[in-house]
Order: C-alpha cells, then structure tokens, then sequence
C-alpha cells in the first residue's frame, strides 16, 4: 500500500491554475491517503546529548535543515532547461518576449551578466522584433549565455530554498536496523524514541486564523529512485515570481504543482532504502513555528551499548512520562544479524 501511495503521490499535479474547488479536494484526498498507510509505530534514533534529552524531556520534535543532514546528495535536484525556458520565456508569444526582455536593464545586475552577454542581449532583442514567430526557437539558441545566465540563477535559488528553508524531521518504519543504530545512534550507545502520530494534533490544520505563527506539517514516506528529482516546475515558479517582482512590483504567480517541493525533499537515492524513512515536513519560513513540534514520545528503546548513567537518566524520564522502556539485544541463539528488544521492568 505504501508503494501504492507513493505512486500515486508523485503522479498527482495539484496546479495552481486549477479552481479552488478542484485543488481542496486533491489535497484532500492525498491527506486521506496518507492516513490511511502512516504506522501505527514510527522511531527516531538518537545519540545522547543535552540536547536530545531536553526534547525527550519536554516531548518536543526539533526539526531541521536539510543542509545538516549527513547526505549531501539530500534533496539534490535535475531540471529540464529546454522545458524551463519555453515556459518561462513563452517562445510563443513574440509580444510577450519582447516586453520581458526590454526590461532586463532592470535586473542585469542581479543575473551577474558580464559586458559580452550584455551586448548579446540587446543584439537579441533587436532581431526578435524583426523575426517570425516560427524563427523564434532558433532565435533563442543565439542568446545562450543569456538564457544559461536565467536558468542557473533559478536553479541556486531553488538549491538554496530546499537546502535551508524547510524543516525535517526523520523517521523510521524500523527500530532494529543495525546500520541506523550505528549511523544515526551513537554505534548503539544512543537510543530510540517510538512515537504514534495518530496522536499528533497540529492545531494550525483546524485553526481558522491567519497570523504569522502558523504553520502545518505534513507527514510523508520517502521516495527511493535511482535519478534524481525533476524539479522544472520549481525552476519555473522561481523564475517567474523574481521577474514579477522585478516588472510589475506586485501580483500573483501561480504553481504548476504545489505538492513539488514536498515531492523533492523526499526524494532519496536507492542506497538509503533500507531505513525504510518518513519525513515529517515544515515549510512554514517562520523560525518560531517550524523549530520544534509537540509530541508525547509512546515508548524508548536502549542501545545494547548505552552506559549504565545514559540508561538510568532515559529510564527516570520513561517513569515520569509513565511509558514503557525497551533494551535493544542480541539473540545469541539466532542464526542472523536480526536485533531483537526485551521489555524493562522496574522493580
């Protein structure tokens, strides 16, 4: 079923070109969806620091930029140039590049064009007007430096977006993974926390207020692929949003797919496919309300090599949340690397 729904997640186009109407109801329907697969159990390894300790204390969830994460091949994106600059540029539209492009003067300096594309520029201009609509692809090839100039200042800026302006949290269908304890759990000296997000209640979702603190995450299984994300729509929105801002001051810029950049930021290569990962997703650009969730953990589970104090300290704040603790071990009778977990009970 999770397959199912990944599928179907990254076949949908929620467009903002579509009516309010048709909109509401697709991300209805992928909400529900979603739903309906999410575990009942989902686990974050964790190593031993104030830090953590504080959040488990506090039942709170720190999110994070994916710039921090260890994979730097994290939320790395493909583009289609061609499809970018149709789009962008409307190469069937004569009037409409005409207009654009005479205006560029404006936000030379901000495409960093040096004085030989400048110059290109303006010859460009002046032989579009003179050019038939059926020449204008052609046309375009003889402006590449400009054009290249467009796109990759659109593809930074997206880069840069996702790198560090959502916030994640990371979680896993599996909590006896050997290489997650090692990676992400101090080499099994940390621990893990179980959390059940049919708890979850983010008030901002029924909320009907608008103020600057709100903000609405989305819960979503990662998607592994041997190619990376094609985030064109992303390009474009990027693109066209800067040049508004630059002609007309202000105004809309509406989305091919709205659900784009949540489907880039859980696009991970084949390699990491074993953690078996959800994300928890803010894209709210509001520190304050992206920084940290509340969430009461619903169980902790101990590394087989976490320290005598490590497990005391974890096993007190279990008794205070009054929620059962759990020491990961080795089945030496087993024919396998499978890890396996016993129940603590205090006496």
């Amino acid at each position: 079923m999770k397959n199912e729904f990944i599928e179907k997640f990254y076949n949908t186009i929620i467009s903002g070109f579509d009516s309010d109407e048709i909109q509401k109801q697709k991300f209805e329907e992928i909400i529900k969806s979603v739903k309906a697969i999410t575990p009942s159990s989902l686990f974050r390894y964790r190593k031993i620091t104030d830090y953590t300790l504080s959040d488990l204390d506090n039942d709170i969830i720190s999110l994070s930029y994916p710039s921090s994460f260890n994979d730097p091949y994290d939320s790395l994106i493909k583009a289609d140039k061609q499809k970018f600059i149709e789009n962008v540029l409307n190469v069937n539209n004569k009037d409409k590049i005409i207009n654009l492009i005479e205006k560029t003067p404006e936000i030379l300096n901000k495409l960093n064009l040096n004085k030989e594309n400048k110059e290109q520029l303006v010859t460009y201009i002046n032989k579009l007007k003179s050019v038939p609509n059926e020449e204008i692809k052609q046309l375009l090839l003889s402006a590449q430096n400009v054009i290249d100039s467009i796109f990759n200042s659109a593809w930074k800026d997206v880069f840069i977006y996702l790198k560090s302006t959502p916030r994640i949290a990371c979680f896993s269908e599996d909590v006896s993974s050997n290489v997650m304890w090692a990676h992400y759990a101090d080499s099994h000296k940390g621990f893990v926390i179980e959390y059940n997000f049919n708890d979850y209640i983010n008030l901002c979702t029924t909320c009907q207020k608008q103020c600057p603190n709100r903000h609405n995450e989305s819960l979503y299984p990662v998607k592994y692929s041997d190619e990376r994300f094609d985030v064109t729509p992303l390009l474009i929105y990027s693109a066209n949003l800067f040049l508004m801002k630059q002609f007309l001051k202000e105004g809309t810029v509406l989305s091919d797919d709205q659900l784009v950049i949540y489907k880039a930021l859980l696009s991970k290569s084949t390699n990491w496919s074993y953690e078996k990962e959800w994300r928890l997703i803010s894209l709210s650009d509001n520190p304050r309300c992206t920084e940290q969730i509340k969430l009461k953990p619903k169980a902790i589970y101990l590394g087989i090599d976490i320290s005598s104090i490590n497990s005391k300290i974890l096993k007190y704040l279990a008794k205070e949340k009054n929620i059962p603790v759990y020491q990961m071990n080795i089945d030496i009778e087993s024919t396998d690397y499978k890890m396996n977990y016993i129940k603590i009970v205090e006496t």
